[in-house]
């Protein structure tokens, strides 16, 4: 897929005027320090290393590494190498260039945010890791909660910084959508500085929390030279990050996942649950995300259940929706996180997981959904002391009621409709078979799209994708995962290029699971919109 690269905070001031500079705490800087790394791409095929690079932070303790897509491959093609070397500071001695300690493995990438992540699996002699090593890394921040004036700190290898790190301050100075013109939350414009091998590294804010991925800067010679260093917001790696990672650590812990006021387990005020979704035994709980519900800082609805679990015996948990992108996290007894799942292997968009409680009590099943607003029906099904399959649901899940502009027997959800109506989206949400969603397209440096999810069930005899718009659209779709080149050497299952404002793809006997439709719009001038609408049959 091509892609291009080009409360309120208080400003504190000195008597002088001057804003006084926020220092992050030693021991925070320390560990950034460690968890920032330099990442240099091994070609396999030409046998030496491939003479690019970048930084990366380690996000969890079996090492995990967040960067971006043009640091491990190039994201304008899709193409990425396989092994990458990892060359680490010695937070002692940080005046010493980095040592070549580890070799990371390729994980998974999104070419069209320019982000990916790589795993540390061997050391750097290829030998395998000492066992039960844990990695120093970085907890997750929460970006949407930024604000202009906010402090960052920006660390990583930048390649006129010579071969020891690097780590520059400065503020949030504002967003950018994804074309680098208009508003939404694309990216962070930020005065800290940022140079070539940069890229990937990380941007931490006041708590040490990393909250965005240096990426790009944008320079320009009309008039006076002009620069401006651009930030890729860390929610864009969220979905990459929750598929393949399942030890993040996560802003404020179990407080980031509570709204204010809600009582953590065993607190003196009682937990909201639903009647009857507690108890020590197997049990399906139904019900629905709806305006008015408790919401998290970042906008998602919650219900959460409490469920009493014996130490050692495993639980099965399976959450399902038909109208929004489940999220499940789950807290034991002593106020901690030991499940946070957004989609299981193989289950789509739902979760099903297996848990080994470490004690016995109370815990808490905290029934989100993965974007903000989204709302619908759900079946959350508890089954003690087995991992076979959950039991069946007795009816199948109904959707809230509300007003569909087609008159189609499916409806998609409102946030999702929402957000097909906001050109700054790239993977717009859920359209369940037989449901039409209208959305709108606007010009960017490149190529602007809207990302769909559909679920297939075993035994569909065909299914159809088709798209009508006020201008030439390509429609494009893949099984299994999402789309990461249009051309003719792309990754797609299948896809409609002509020239034309009607595309239909009918795949007979598809396979049954997760497929990923991408709208595609190719402006040919500034200020272009397109119009379309998408149905599934």
């Amino acid at each position: 897929m091509r892609s291009w690269r080009t409360s309120l905070s208080i400003v504190v001031l000195l008597a002088t005027g001057l804003a006084a500079a926020q220092v992050l705490p030693r021991e925070v800087r320390t560990r950034i320090l460690e968890a920032v790394v330099e990442i240099a791409p091994y070609d396999d095929a030409a046998g030496r290393f491939a003479g690019t690079g970048g930084s990366g932070t380690i996000i969890s303790p079996d090492g995990f590494v967040l960067t971006n897509f043009h640091v491990i491959g190039d994201d304008v093609a899709g193409t990425h190498f396989t092994w990458h070397a990892i060359f680490v500071t010695d937070p002692s001695n940080p005046d010493r260039q980095t040592e070549h300690r580890y070799w990371a493995r390729f994980v998974a990438g999104d070419a069209r945010h320019d982000l990916a992540l790589v795993k540390i699996e061997l050391l750097a002699d290829e030998s395998a890791l000492p066992p039960g090593i844990v990695f120093t890394s970085m907890p997750i921040g929460d970006s949407n909660a930024l604000i202009p004036g906010d402090p960052i700190t920006v660390v990583g290898y930048p390649g006129i910084g010579g071969f020891t790190v690097t780590v520059t301050t400065g503020i949030v100075s504002g967003w950018l959508g994804e074309d680098l013109e208009s508003g939404g939350k694309g990216w962070i414009k930020t005065d800290a500085r940022i140079a070539g091998g940069n890229s990937g590294g990380g941007a931490f804010d006041e708590e040490g929390r990393l909250v965005a991925v240096p990426t790009s800067r944008v320079q320009t010679n009309e008039g006076a030279f002009e620069e401006q260093n651009l930030l890729r917001p860390v929610a864009l790696a969220l979905p990459l990050i929750a598929a393949h990672v399942s030890n993040v650590e996560r802003a404020g812990g179990i407080a980031s996942l509570r709204p204010q006021g809600a009582a953590a387990p065993g607190a003196t005020s009682p937990t909201p649950s639903t009647p009857g979704g507690a108890g020590g035994s197997d049990g399906l709980v139904r019900g629905s995300l709806a305006p008015g519900d408790e919401t998290l800082p970042s906008g998602e609805f919650l219900k959460l259940h409490d469920w009493n679990f014996t130490a050692g015996v495993a639980v099965e948990l399976t959450l399902r929706s038909s109208v929004f992108d489940p999220y499940l996290v789950v807290i034991d007894p002593a106020g901690d996180i030991v499940l946070e799942v957004d989609d299981s292997p193989g289950e789509g968009l739902d979760v099903r997981e297996t848990l080994v409680p470490d004690r016995s009590g109370s815990y808490t099943l905290v029934v989100t959904s993965a974007y903000p607003g989204e709302t619908g029906a759900y079946e959350l099904s508890v089954r003690t002391g087995s991992a076979s399959a959950a039991p069946a649901p007795s009816a199948p899940l109904a959707p809230p009621p509300q007003a569909d502009p087609f008159g189609s027997a499916a409806r998609v959800d409102a946030s999702t409709q929402a957000r097909a109506n906001d050109p700054s989206f790239g993977t717009v949400g859920v359209v369940p078979i037989g449901a039409r969603i209208a959305g709108r397209l606007a010009s960017s440096a490149d190529v602007a799209y809207h990302t769909y999810v559909v679920e297939v069930p075993t035994g569909t005899s065909e299914i159809s994708f088709v798209m009508d718009a006020d201008a030439d659209l390509d429609l494009v779709v893949k099984h299994g995962s999402d789309i990461l080149g249009y051309g003719d050497d792309g990754d797609w299952d299948a896809r409609d290029v002509e020239f034309a404002h009607h595309a239909t793809l009918r795949i007979p006997a598809p396979r049954p699971g997760t497929w990923y439709v991408d709208v595609v719009f190719y402006p040919i001038g500034p200020q272009q919109t397109a119009s379309y609408t998408f149905e599934v049959r």
